[in-house]
Formats: structure tokens, C-alpha cells, sequence
């Protein structure tokens, strides 16, 4: 399958998103990436007969191309009755001959991929393999005729179907087995949506709705992605719209278990009116944030705590407040449990009323403000911000 238009979004440490209007949804599986090289950031070179190129990447960052041959190729382990998933971006910029993607031994297949100049994101998943054996990676231009073949974020897992891009290896267990699927599928992963309707106007391009009443979306988090210190770096992100000012609403936040008061681990809620970055520190509840939400406004929001251990606040692109010293945000055990649209204290309050469009969180990833403020233009159109 390939979709035209790769993301200029930061993805980086991604490893929970729900997105309304996205079936690609997901929260972070274990998993580990085959390529030695995916996101083409070894100048010396992983990958045969290509130039390397050092910026202008899906993701603004760099990429490998060939123009001195029609392909290039990396060699990767099979193993024989293994079926294998291989997905990435391809682009090439000044022709509308395919990209083909192709192991050397044909019995894994291929896939054709027309980009029509843009940056295109493809997966396939292989056939059983029918030896083991060191294979051939091929990216090349179709045509054979030494047109520009650009390539970024290439994935080869050992398992039917793609999951999020890593370069190198995410978790390999988890505490309840099997790993995460994606979010949207029917699998049975943890989480619980309830009563939540989706909207899909023109405007929203897609949200949770919620009722403030009873609507709630909630889930365990596995020990292999858990947070139990102050000195990983860690941010959540949010697009939503109140319909009202209300008082107090859970919007997203991780919780030690549901008699956390608040989101005792971190999140995003609305207290006394104000969008605001909530934690525990072991002593108190902080509540930091000084925009005020007003009803049906989206707002888009990002919450970050970095290895100074200073939370930070930004509201549609823009540093909103930060904390005024290093403070701790490991409560308890940790981040056992998830809530978004409510809190789950005494058994649910606080509901949300209004709309979600889409929830991230990021586990080693503190943005910058450059990065906020590139995460906020990418998604601004989208909701008129």
C-alpha cells in the first residue's frame, strides 16, 4: 500500500499515538528494524553504489539516493519460513518511472511504487522465505536509467505486517506478552473507548467526541515502556476543542494507578479553566499553564520535561509557561495506567466535553521550540489554528 505526501511532522521517541482521522493509529510494539542503516545516517555508507545526501528528508532530515546507478541495495538476514514486512519512503523528484523495492531472491517478491514526485510511504509483507540465507535489499529506478532514486526511513521486520519505523531495535517483550497492535484493529491490547463517538467534519478532519458525562478512553502501559525516573526526557502532545470553559477536565495523562488525584505522572489537563501541564512531584500537585481555553477553540498543545527536569508549556507553537526549578516527576510506581477524556479517580471524574483529534506521547523526546513550533505548523491547517 503507498499513500502520497510523507509526514513533516517530528515523530521522534513516538511511541503512543491515537488519531481520529488516521486507521494508522498505534502505540508502540516491540519490534526491531533489519536494516543496519534505515534513516541513512552513516555518511561512510550501509547501502552500495548510492551518494549520500545530508538533508531534505521525509522528516527534514537526511536521506540516501543514488544517481550514478540505477539502484542501491543493502544485504540483510532471512531466515527460511520467516515472513517478513519491509516498508519506508520512497521519492524520485524528476521522473514518473517507479521506484521498485525487491529482495534478490524472488520468492520474497516486490513492490512498485509510483511517487509522482512526492515523498510516498509504501509496505508489503513477503511470502514465507524459502532458504536462509544473506539477501539483497534493492531501491531502484524502474526504468534503469540512472534517474534519481531517493529513499528514507526504511523498515524490515520479521513479522506479517509493518509497525511503527525505529532505527534499531523497540522492547522485545512486554509484561503481558505479544507486544501492542495497532490501535484501530480488533485486536485486544488494553484499551477500553467508551461512549465515545468520531466525528469526521470538514474542519475537524476527524475527532473523538466526548460528552462530559460518562465518554472515556483508557488503557494499562507495559512495564517495557514505563517511566520511573526524573531523567528521561518525555513529551505529550494534543489537538482538542472544548465546548465549554468549564472547570476542571482530563484531557491526557498517565497515572500510578486510578487513586492518583490527578495525572500524578504527567499529562494535560484543564484546572480552573486553564490549559495546564499537570504532575505530581511528591509533595504537591503542580498545575503549570496560564492560557485560559475558551469554548469551541481548538488549541493545540504540547508538555515537556527534559533532562533538567524543568516542565515546559507550549499552546499553539508558542512557550506558554515553564516551571521555575528542577522538580520530580516519578510518583509511585511509575506510569501504570493512561487516561484521555477523563480521570479515572473514584472511579471516573472530571470528564472532558468537547472534542479530541488526536493524542501523542513520547518516551526519550523532549522538544525544542524549534520543534514545537514545526509539529504546530504541520498541524494547523488541519484544525484553522
Amino acid at each position: 500500500m503507498a499513500t502520497n505526501g510523507g509526514p513533516n511532522t517530528i515523530e521522534d521517541g513516538l511511541v503512543l499515538s491515537l488519531d481520529a482521522a488516521n486507521g494508522k493509529s498505534f502505540r508502540g510494539e516491540p519490534t526491531e528494524n533489519l536494516f543496519s542503516d534505515p534513516d541513512f545516517d552513516n555518511v561512510s555508507g550501509n547501502w552500495n553504489n548510492r551518494t549520500q545526501y545530508t538533508s531534505g528528508g521525509v522528516d527534514g532530515g537526511s536521506f540516501g539516493g543514488s544517481t550514478s546507478t540505477w539502484s542501491f541495495y543493502q544485504n540483510v538476514n532471512i531466515t527460511s519460513g520467516k515472513v517478513y514486512s519491509i516498508s519506508g519512503y520512497v521519492r524520485m523528484p524528476s521522473n514518473n518511472s517507479n521506484v521498485r523495492i525487491a529482495l534478490d531472491n524472488d520468492d520474497l517478491g516486490n513492490v512498485y511504487v509510483n511517487t509522482n514526485g512526492q515523498w510516498t510511504y509504501f509496505e508489503y509483507t513477503t511470502p514465507p522465505a524459502t532458504s536462509t540465507r544473506s539477501d539483497r535489499i534493492y531501491i531502484l529506478d524502474q526504468s534503469k536509467n540512472n534517474n534519481e532514486v531517493q529513499a528514507d526511513k526504511f523498515q524490515i521486520e520479521e513479522k506479517p505486517y509493518s509497525t511503527r519505523f525505529v532505527n534499531g531495535t523497540r522492547g522485545t517483550t512486554v509484561s503481558t506478552g505479544g507486544g501492542w497492535a495497532d490501535i484501530s484493529g480488533n485486536n485486544n491490547h488494553g484499551e477500553i473507548i467508551n461512549g465515545v463517538t468520531t466525528e469526521n467534519d470538514s474542519t475537524a478532519q476527524g475527532a473523538l467526541e466526548f460528552d462530559g458525562v460518562d465518554d472515556k478512553v483508557n488503557g494499562n502501559w507495559p512495564d517495557i515502556l514505563n517511566i520511573d525516573d526524573s531523567t528521561t526526557p518525555r513529551s505529550w502532545e494534543v489537538v482538542f476543542k472544548p465546548y465549554t470553559t468549564g472547570g476542571q477536565m482530563g484531557i491526557f495523562g498517565y497515572k500510578a494507578g486510578s487513586g492518583c488525584t490527578y495525572f500524578c505522572n504527567g499529562g494535560i489537563f484543564i484546572y480552573n479553566e486553564r490549559i495546564t501541564f499537570n504532575w505530581y512531584d511528591n509533595s504537591n500537585y503542580r498545575f503549570l499553564g496560564d492560557q485560559v481555553s475558551l469554548a469551541n477553540t481548538y488549541y493545540h498543545v504540547i508538555a515537556t520535561f527534559d533532562t533538567d527536569q524543568i516542565p515546559r508549556l507550549y499552546v499553539n507553537g508558542k512557550l506558554d509557561s515553564s516551571y521555575n526549578s528542577p522538580t520530580n516527576l516519578n510518583y509511585s510506581a511509575g506510569m501504570r495506567i493512561f487516561d484521555i477524556g477523563w480521570n479515572s479517580k473514584n472511579g471516573g471524574r472530571d470528564y472532558f466535553l468537547g472534542e479530541i483529534s488526536f493524542v501523542k506521547f513520547y518516551k526519550g523526546k523532549a522538544f525544542s521550540p524549534q520543534e514545537v513550533l514545526q509539529n504546530y505548523n504541520a498541524t494547523k491547517s488541519r484544525f484553522n489554528l
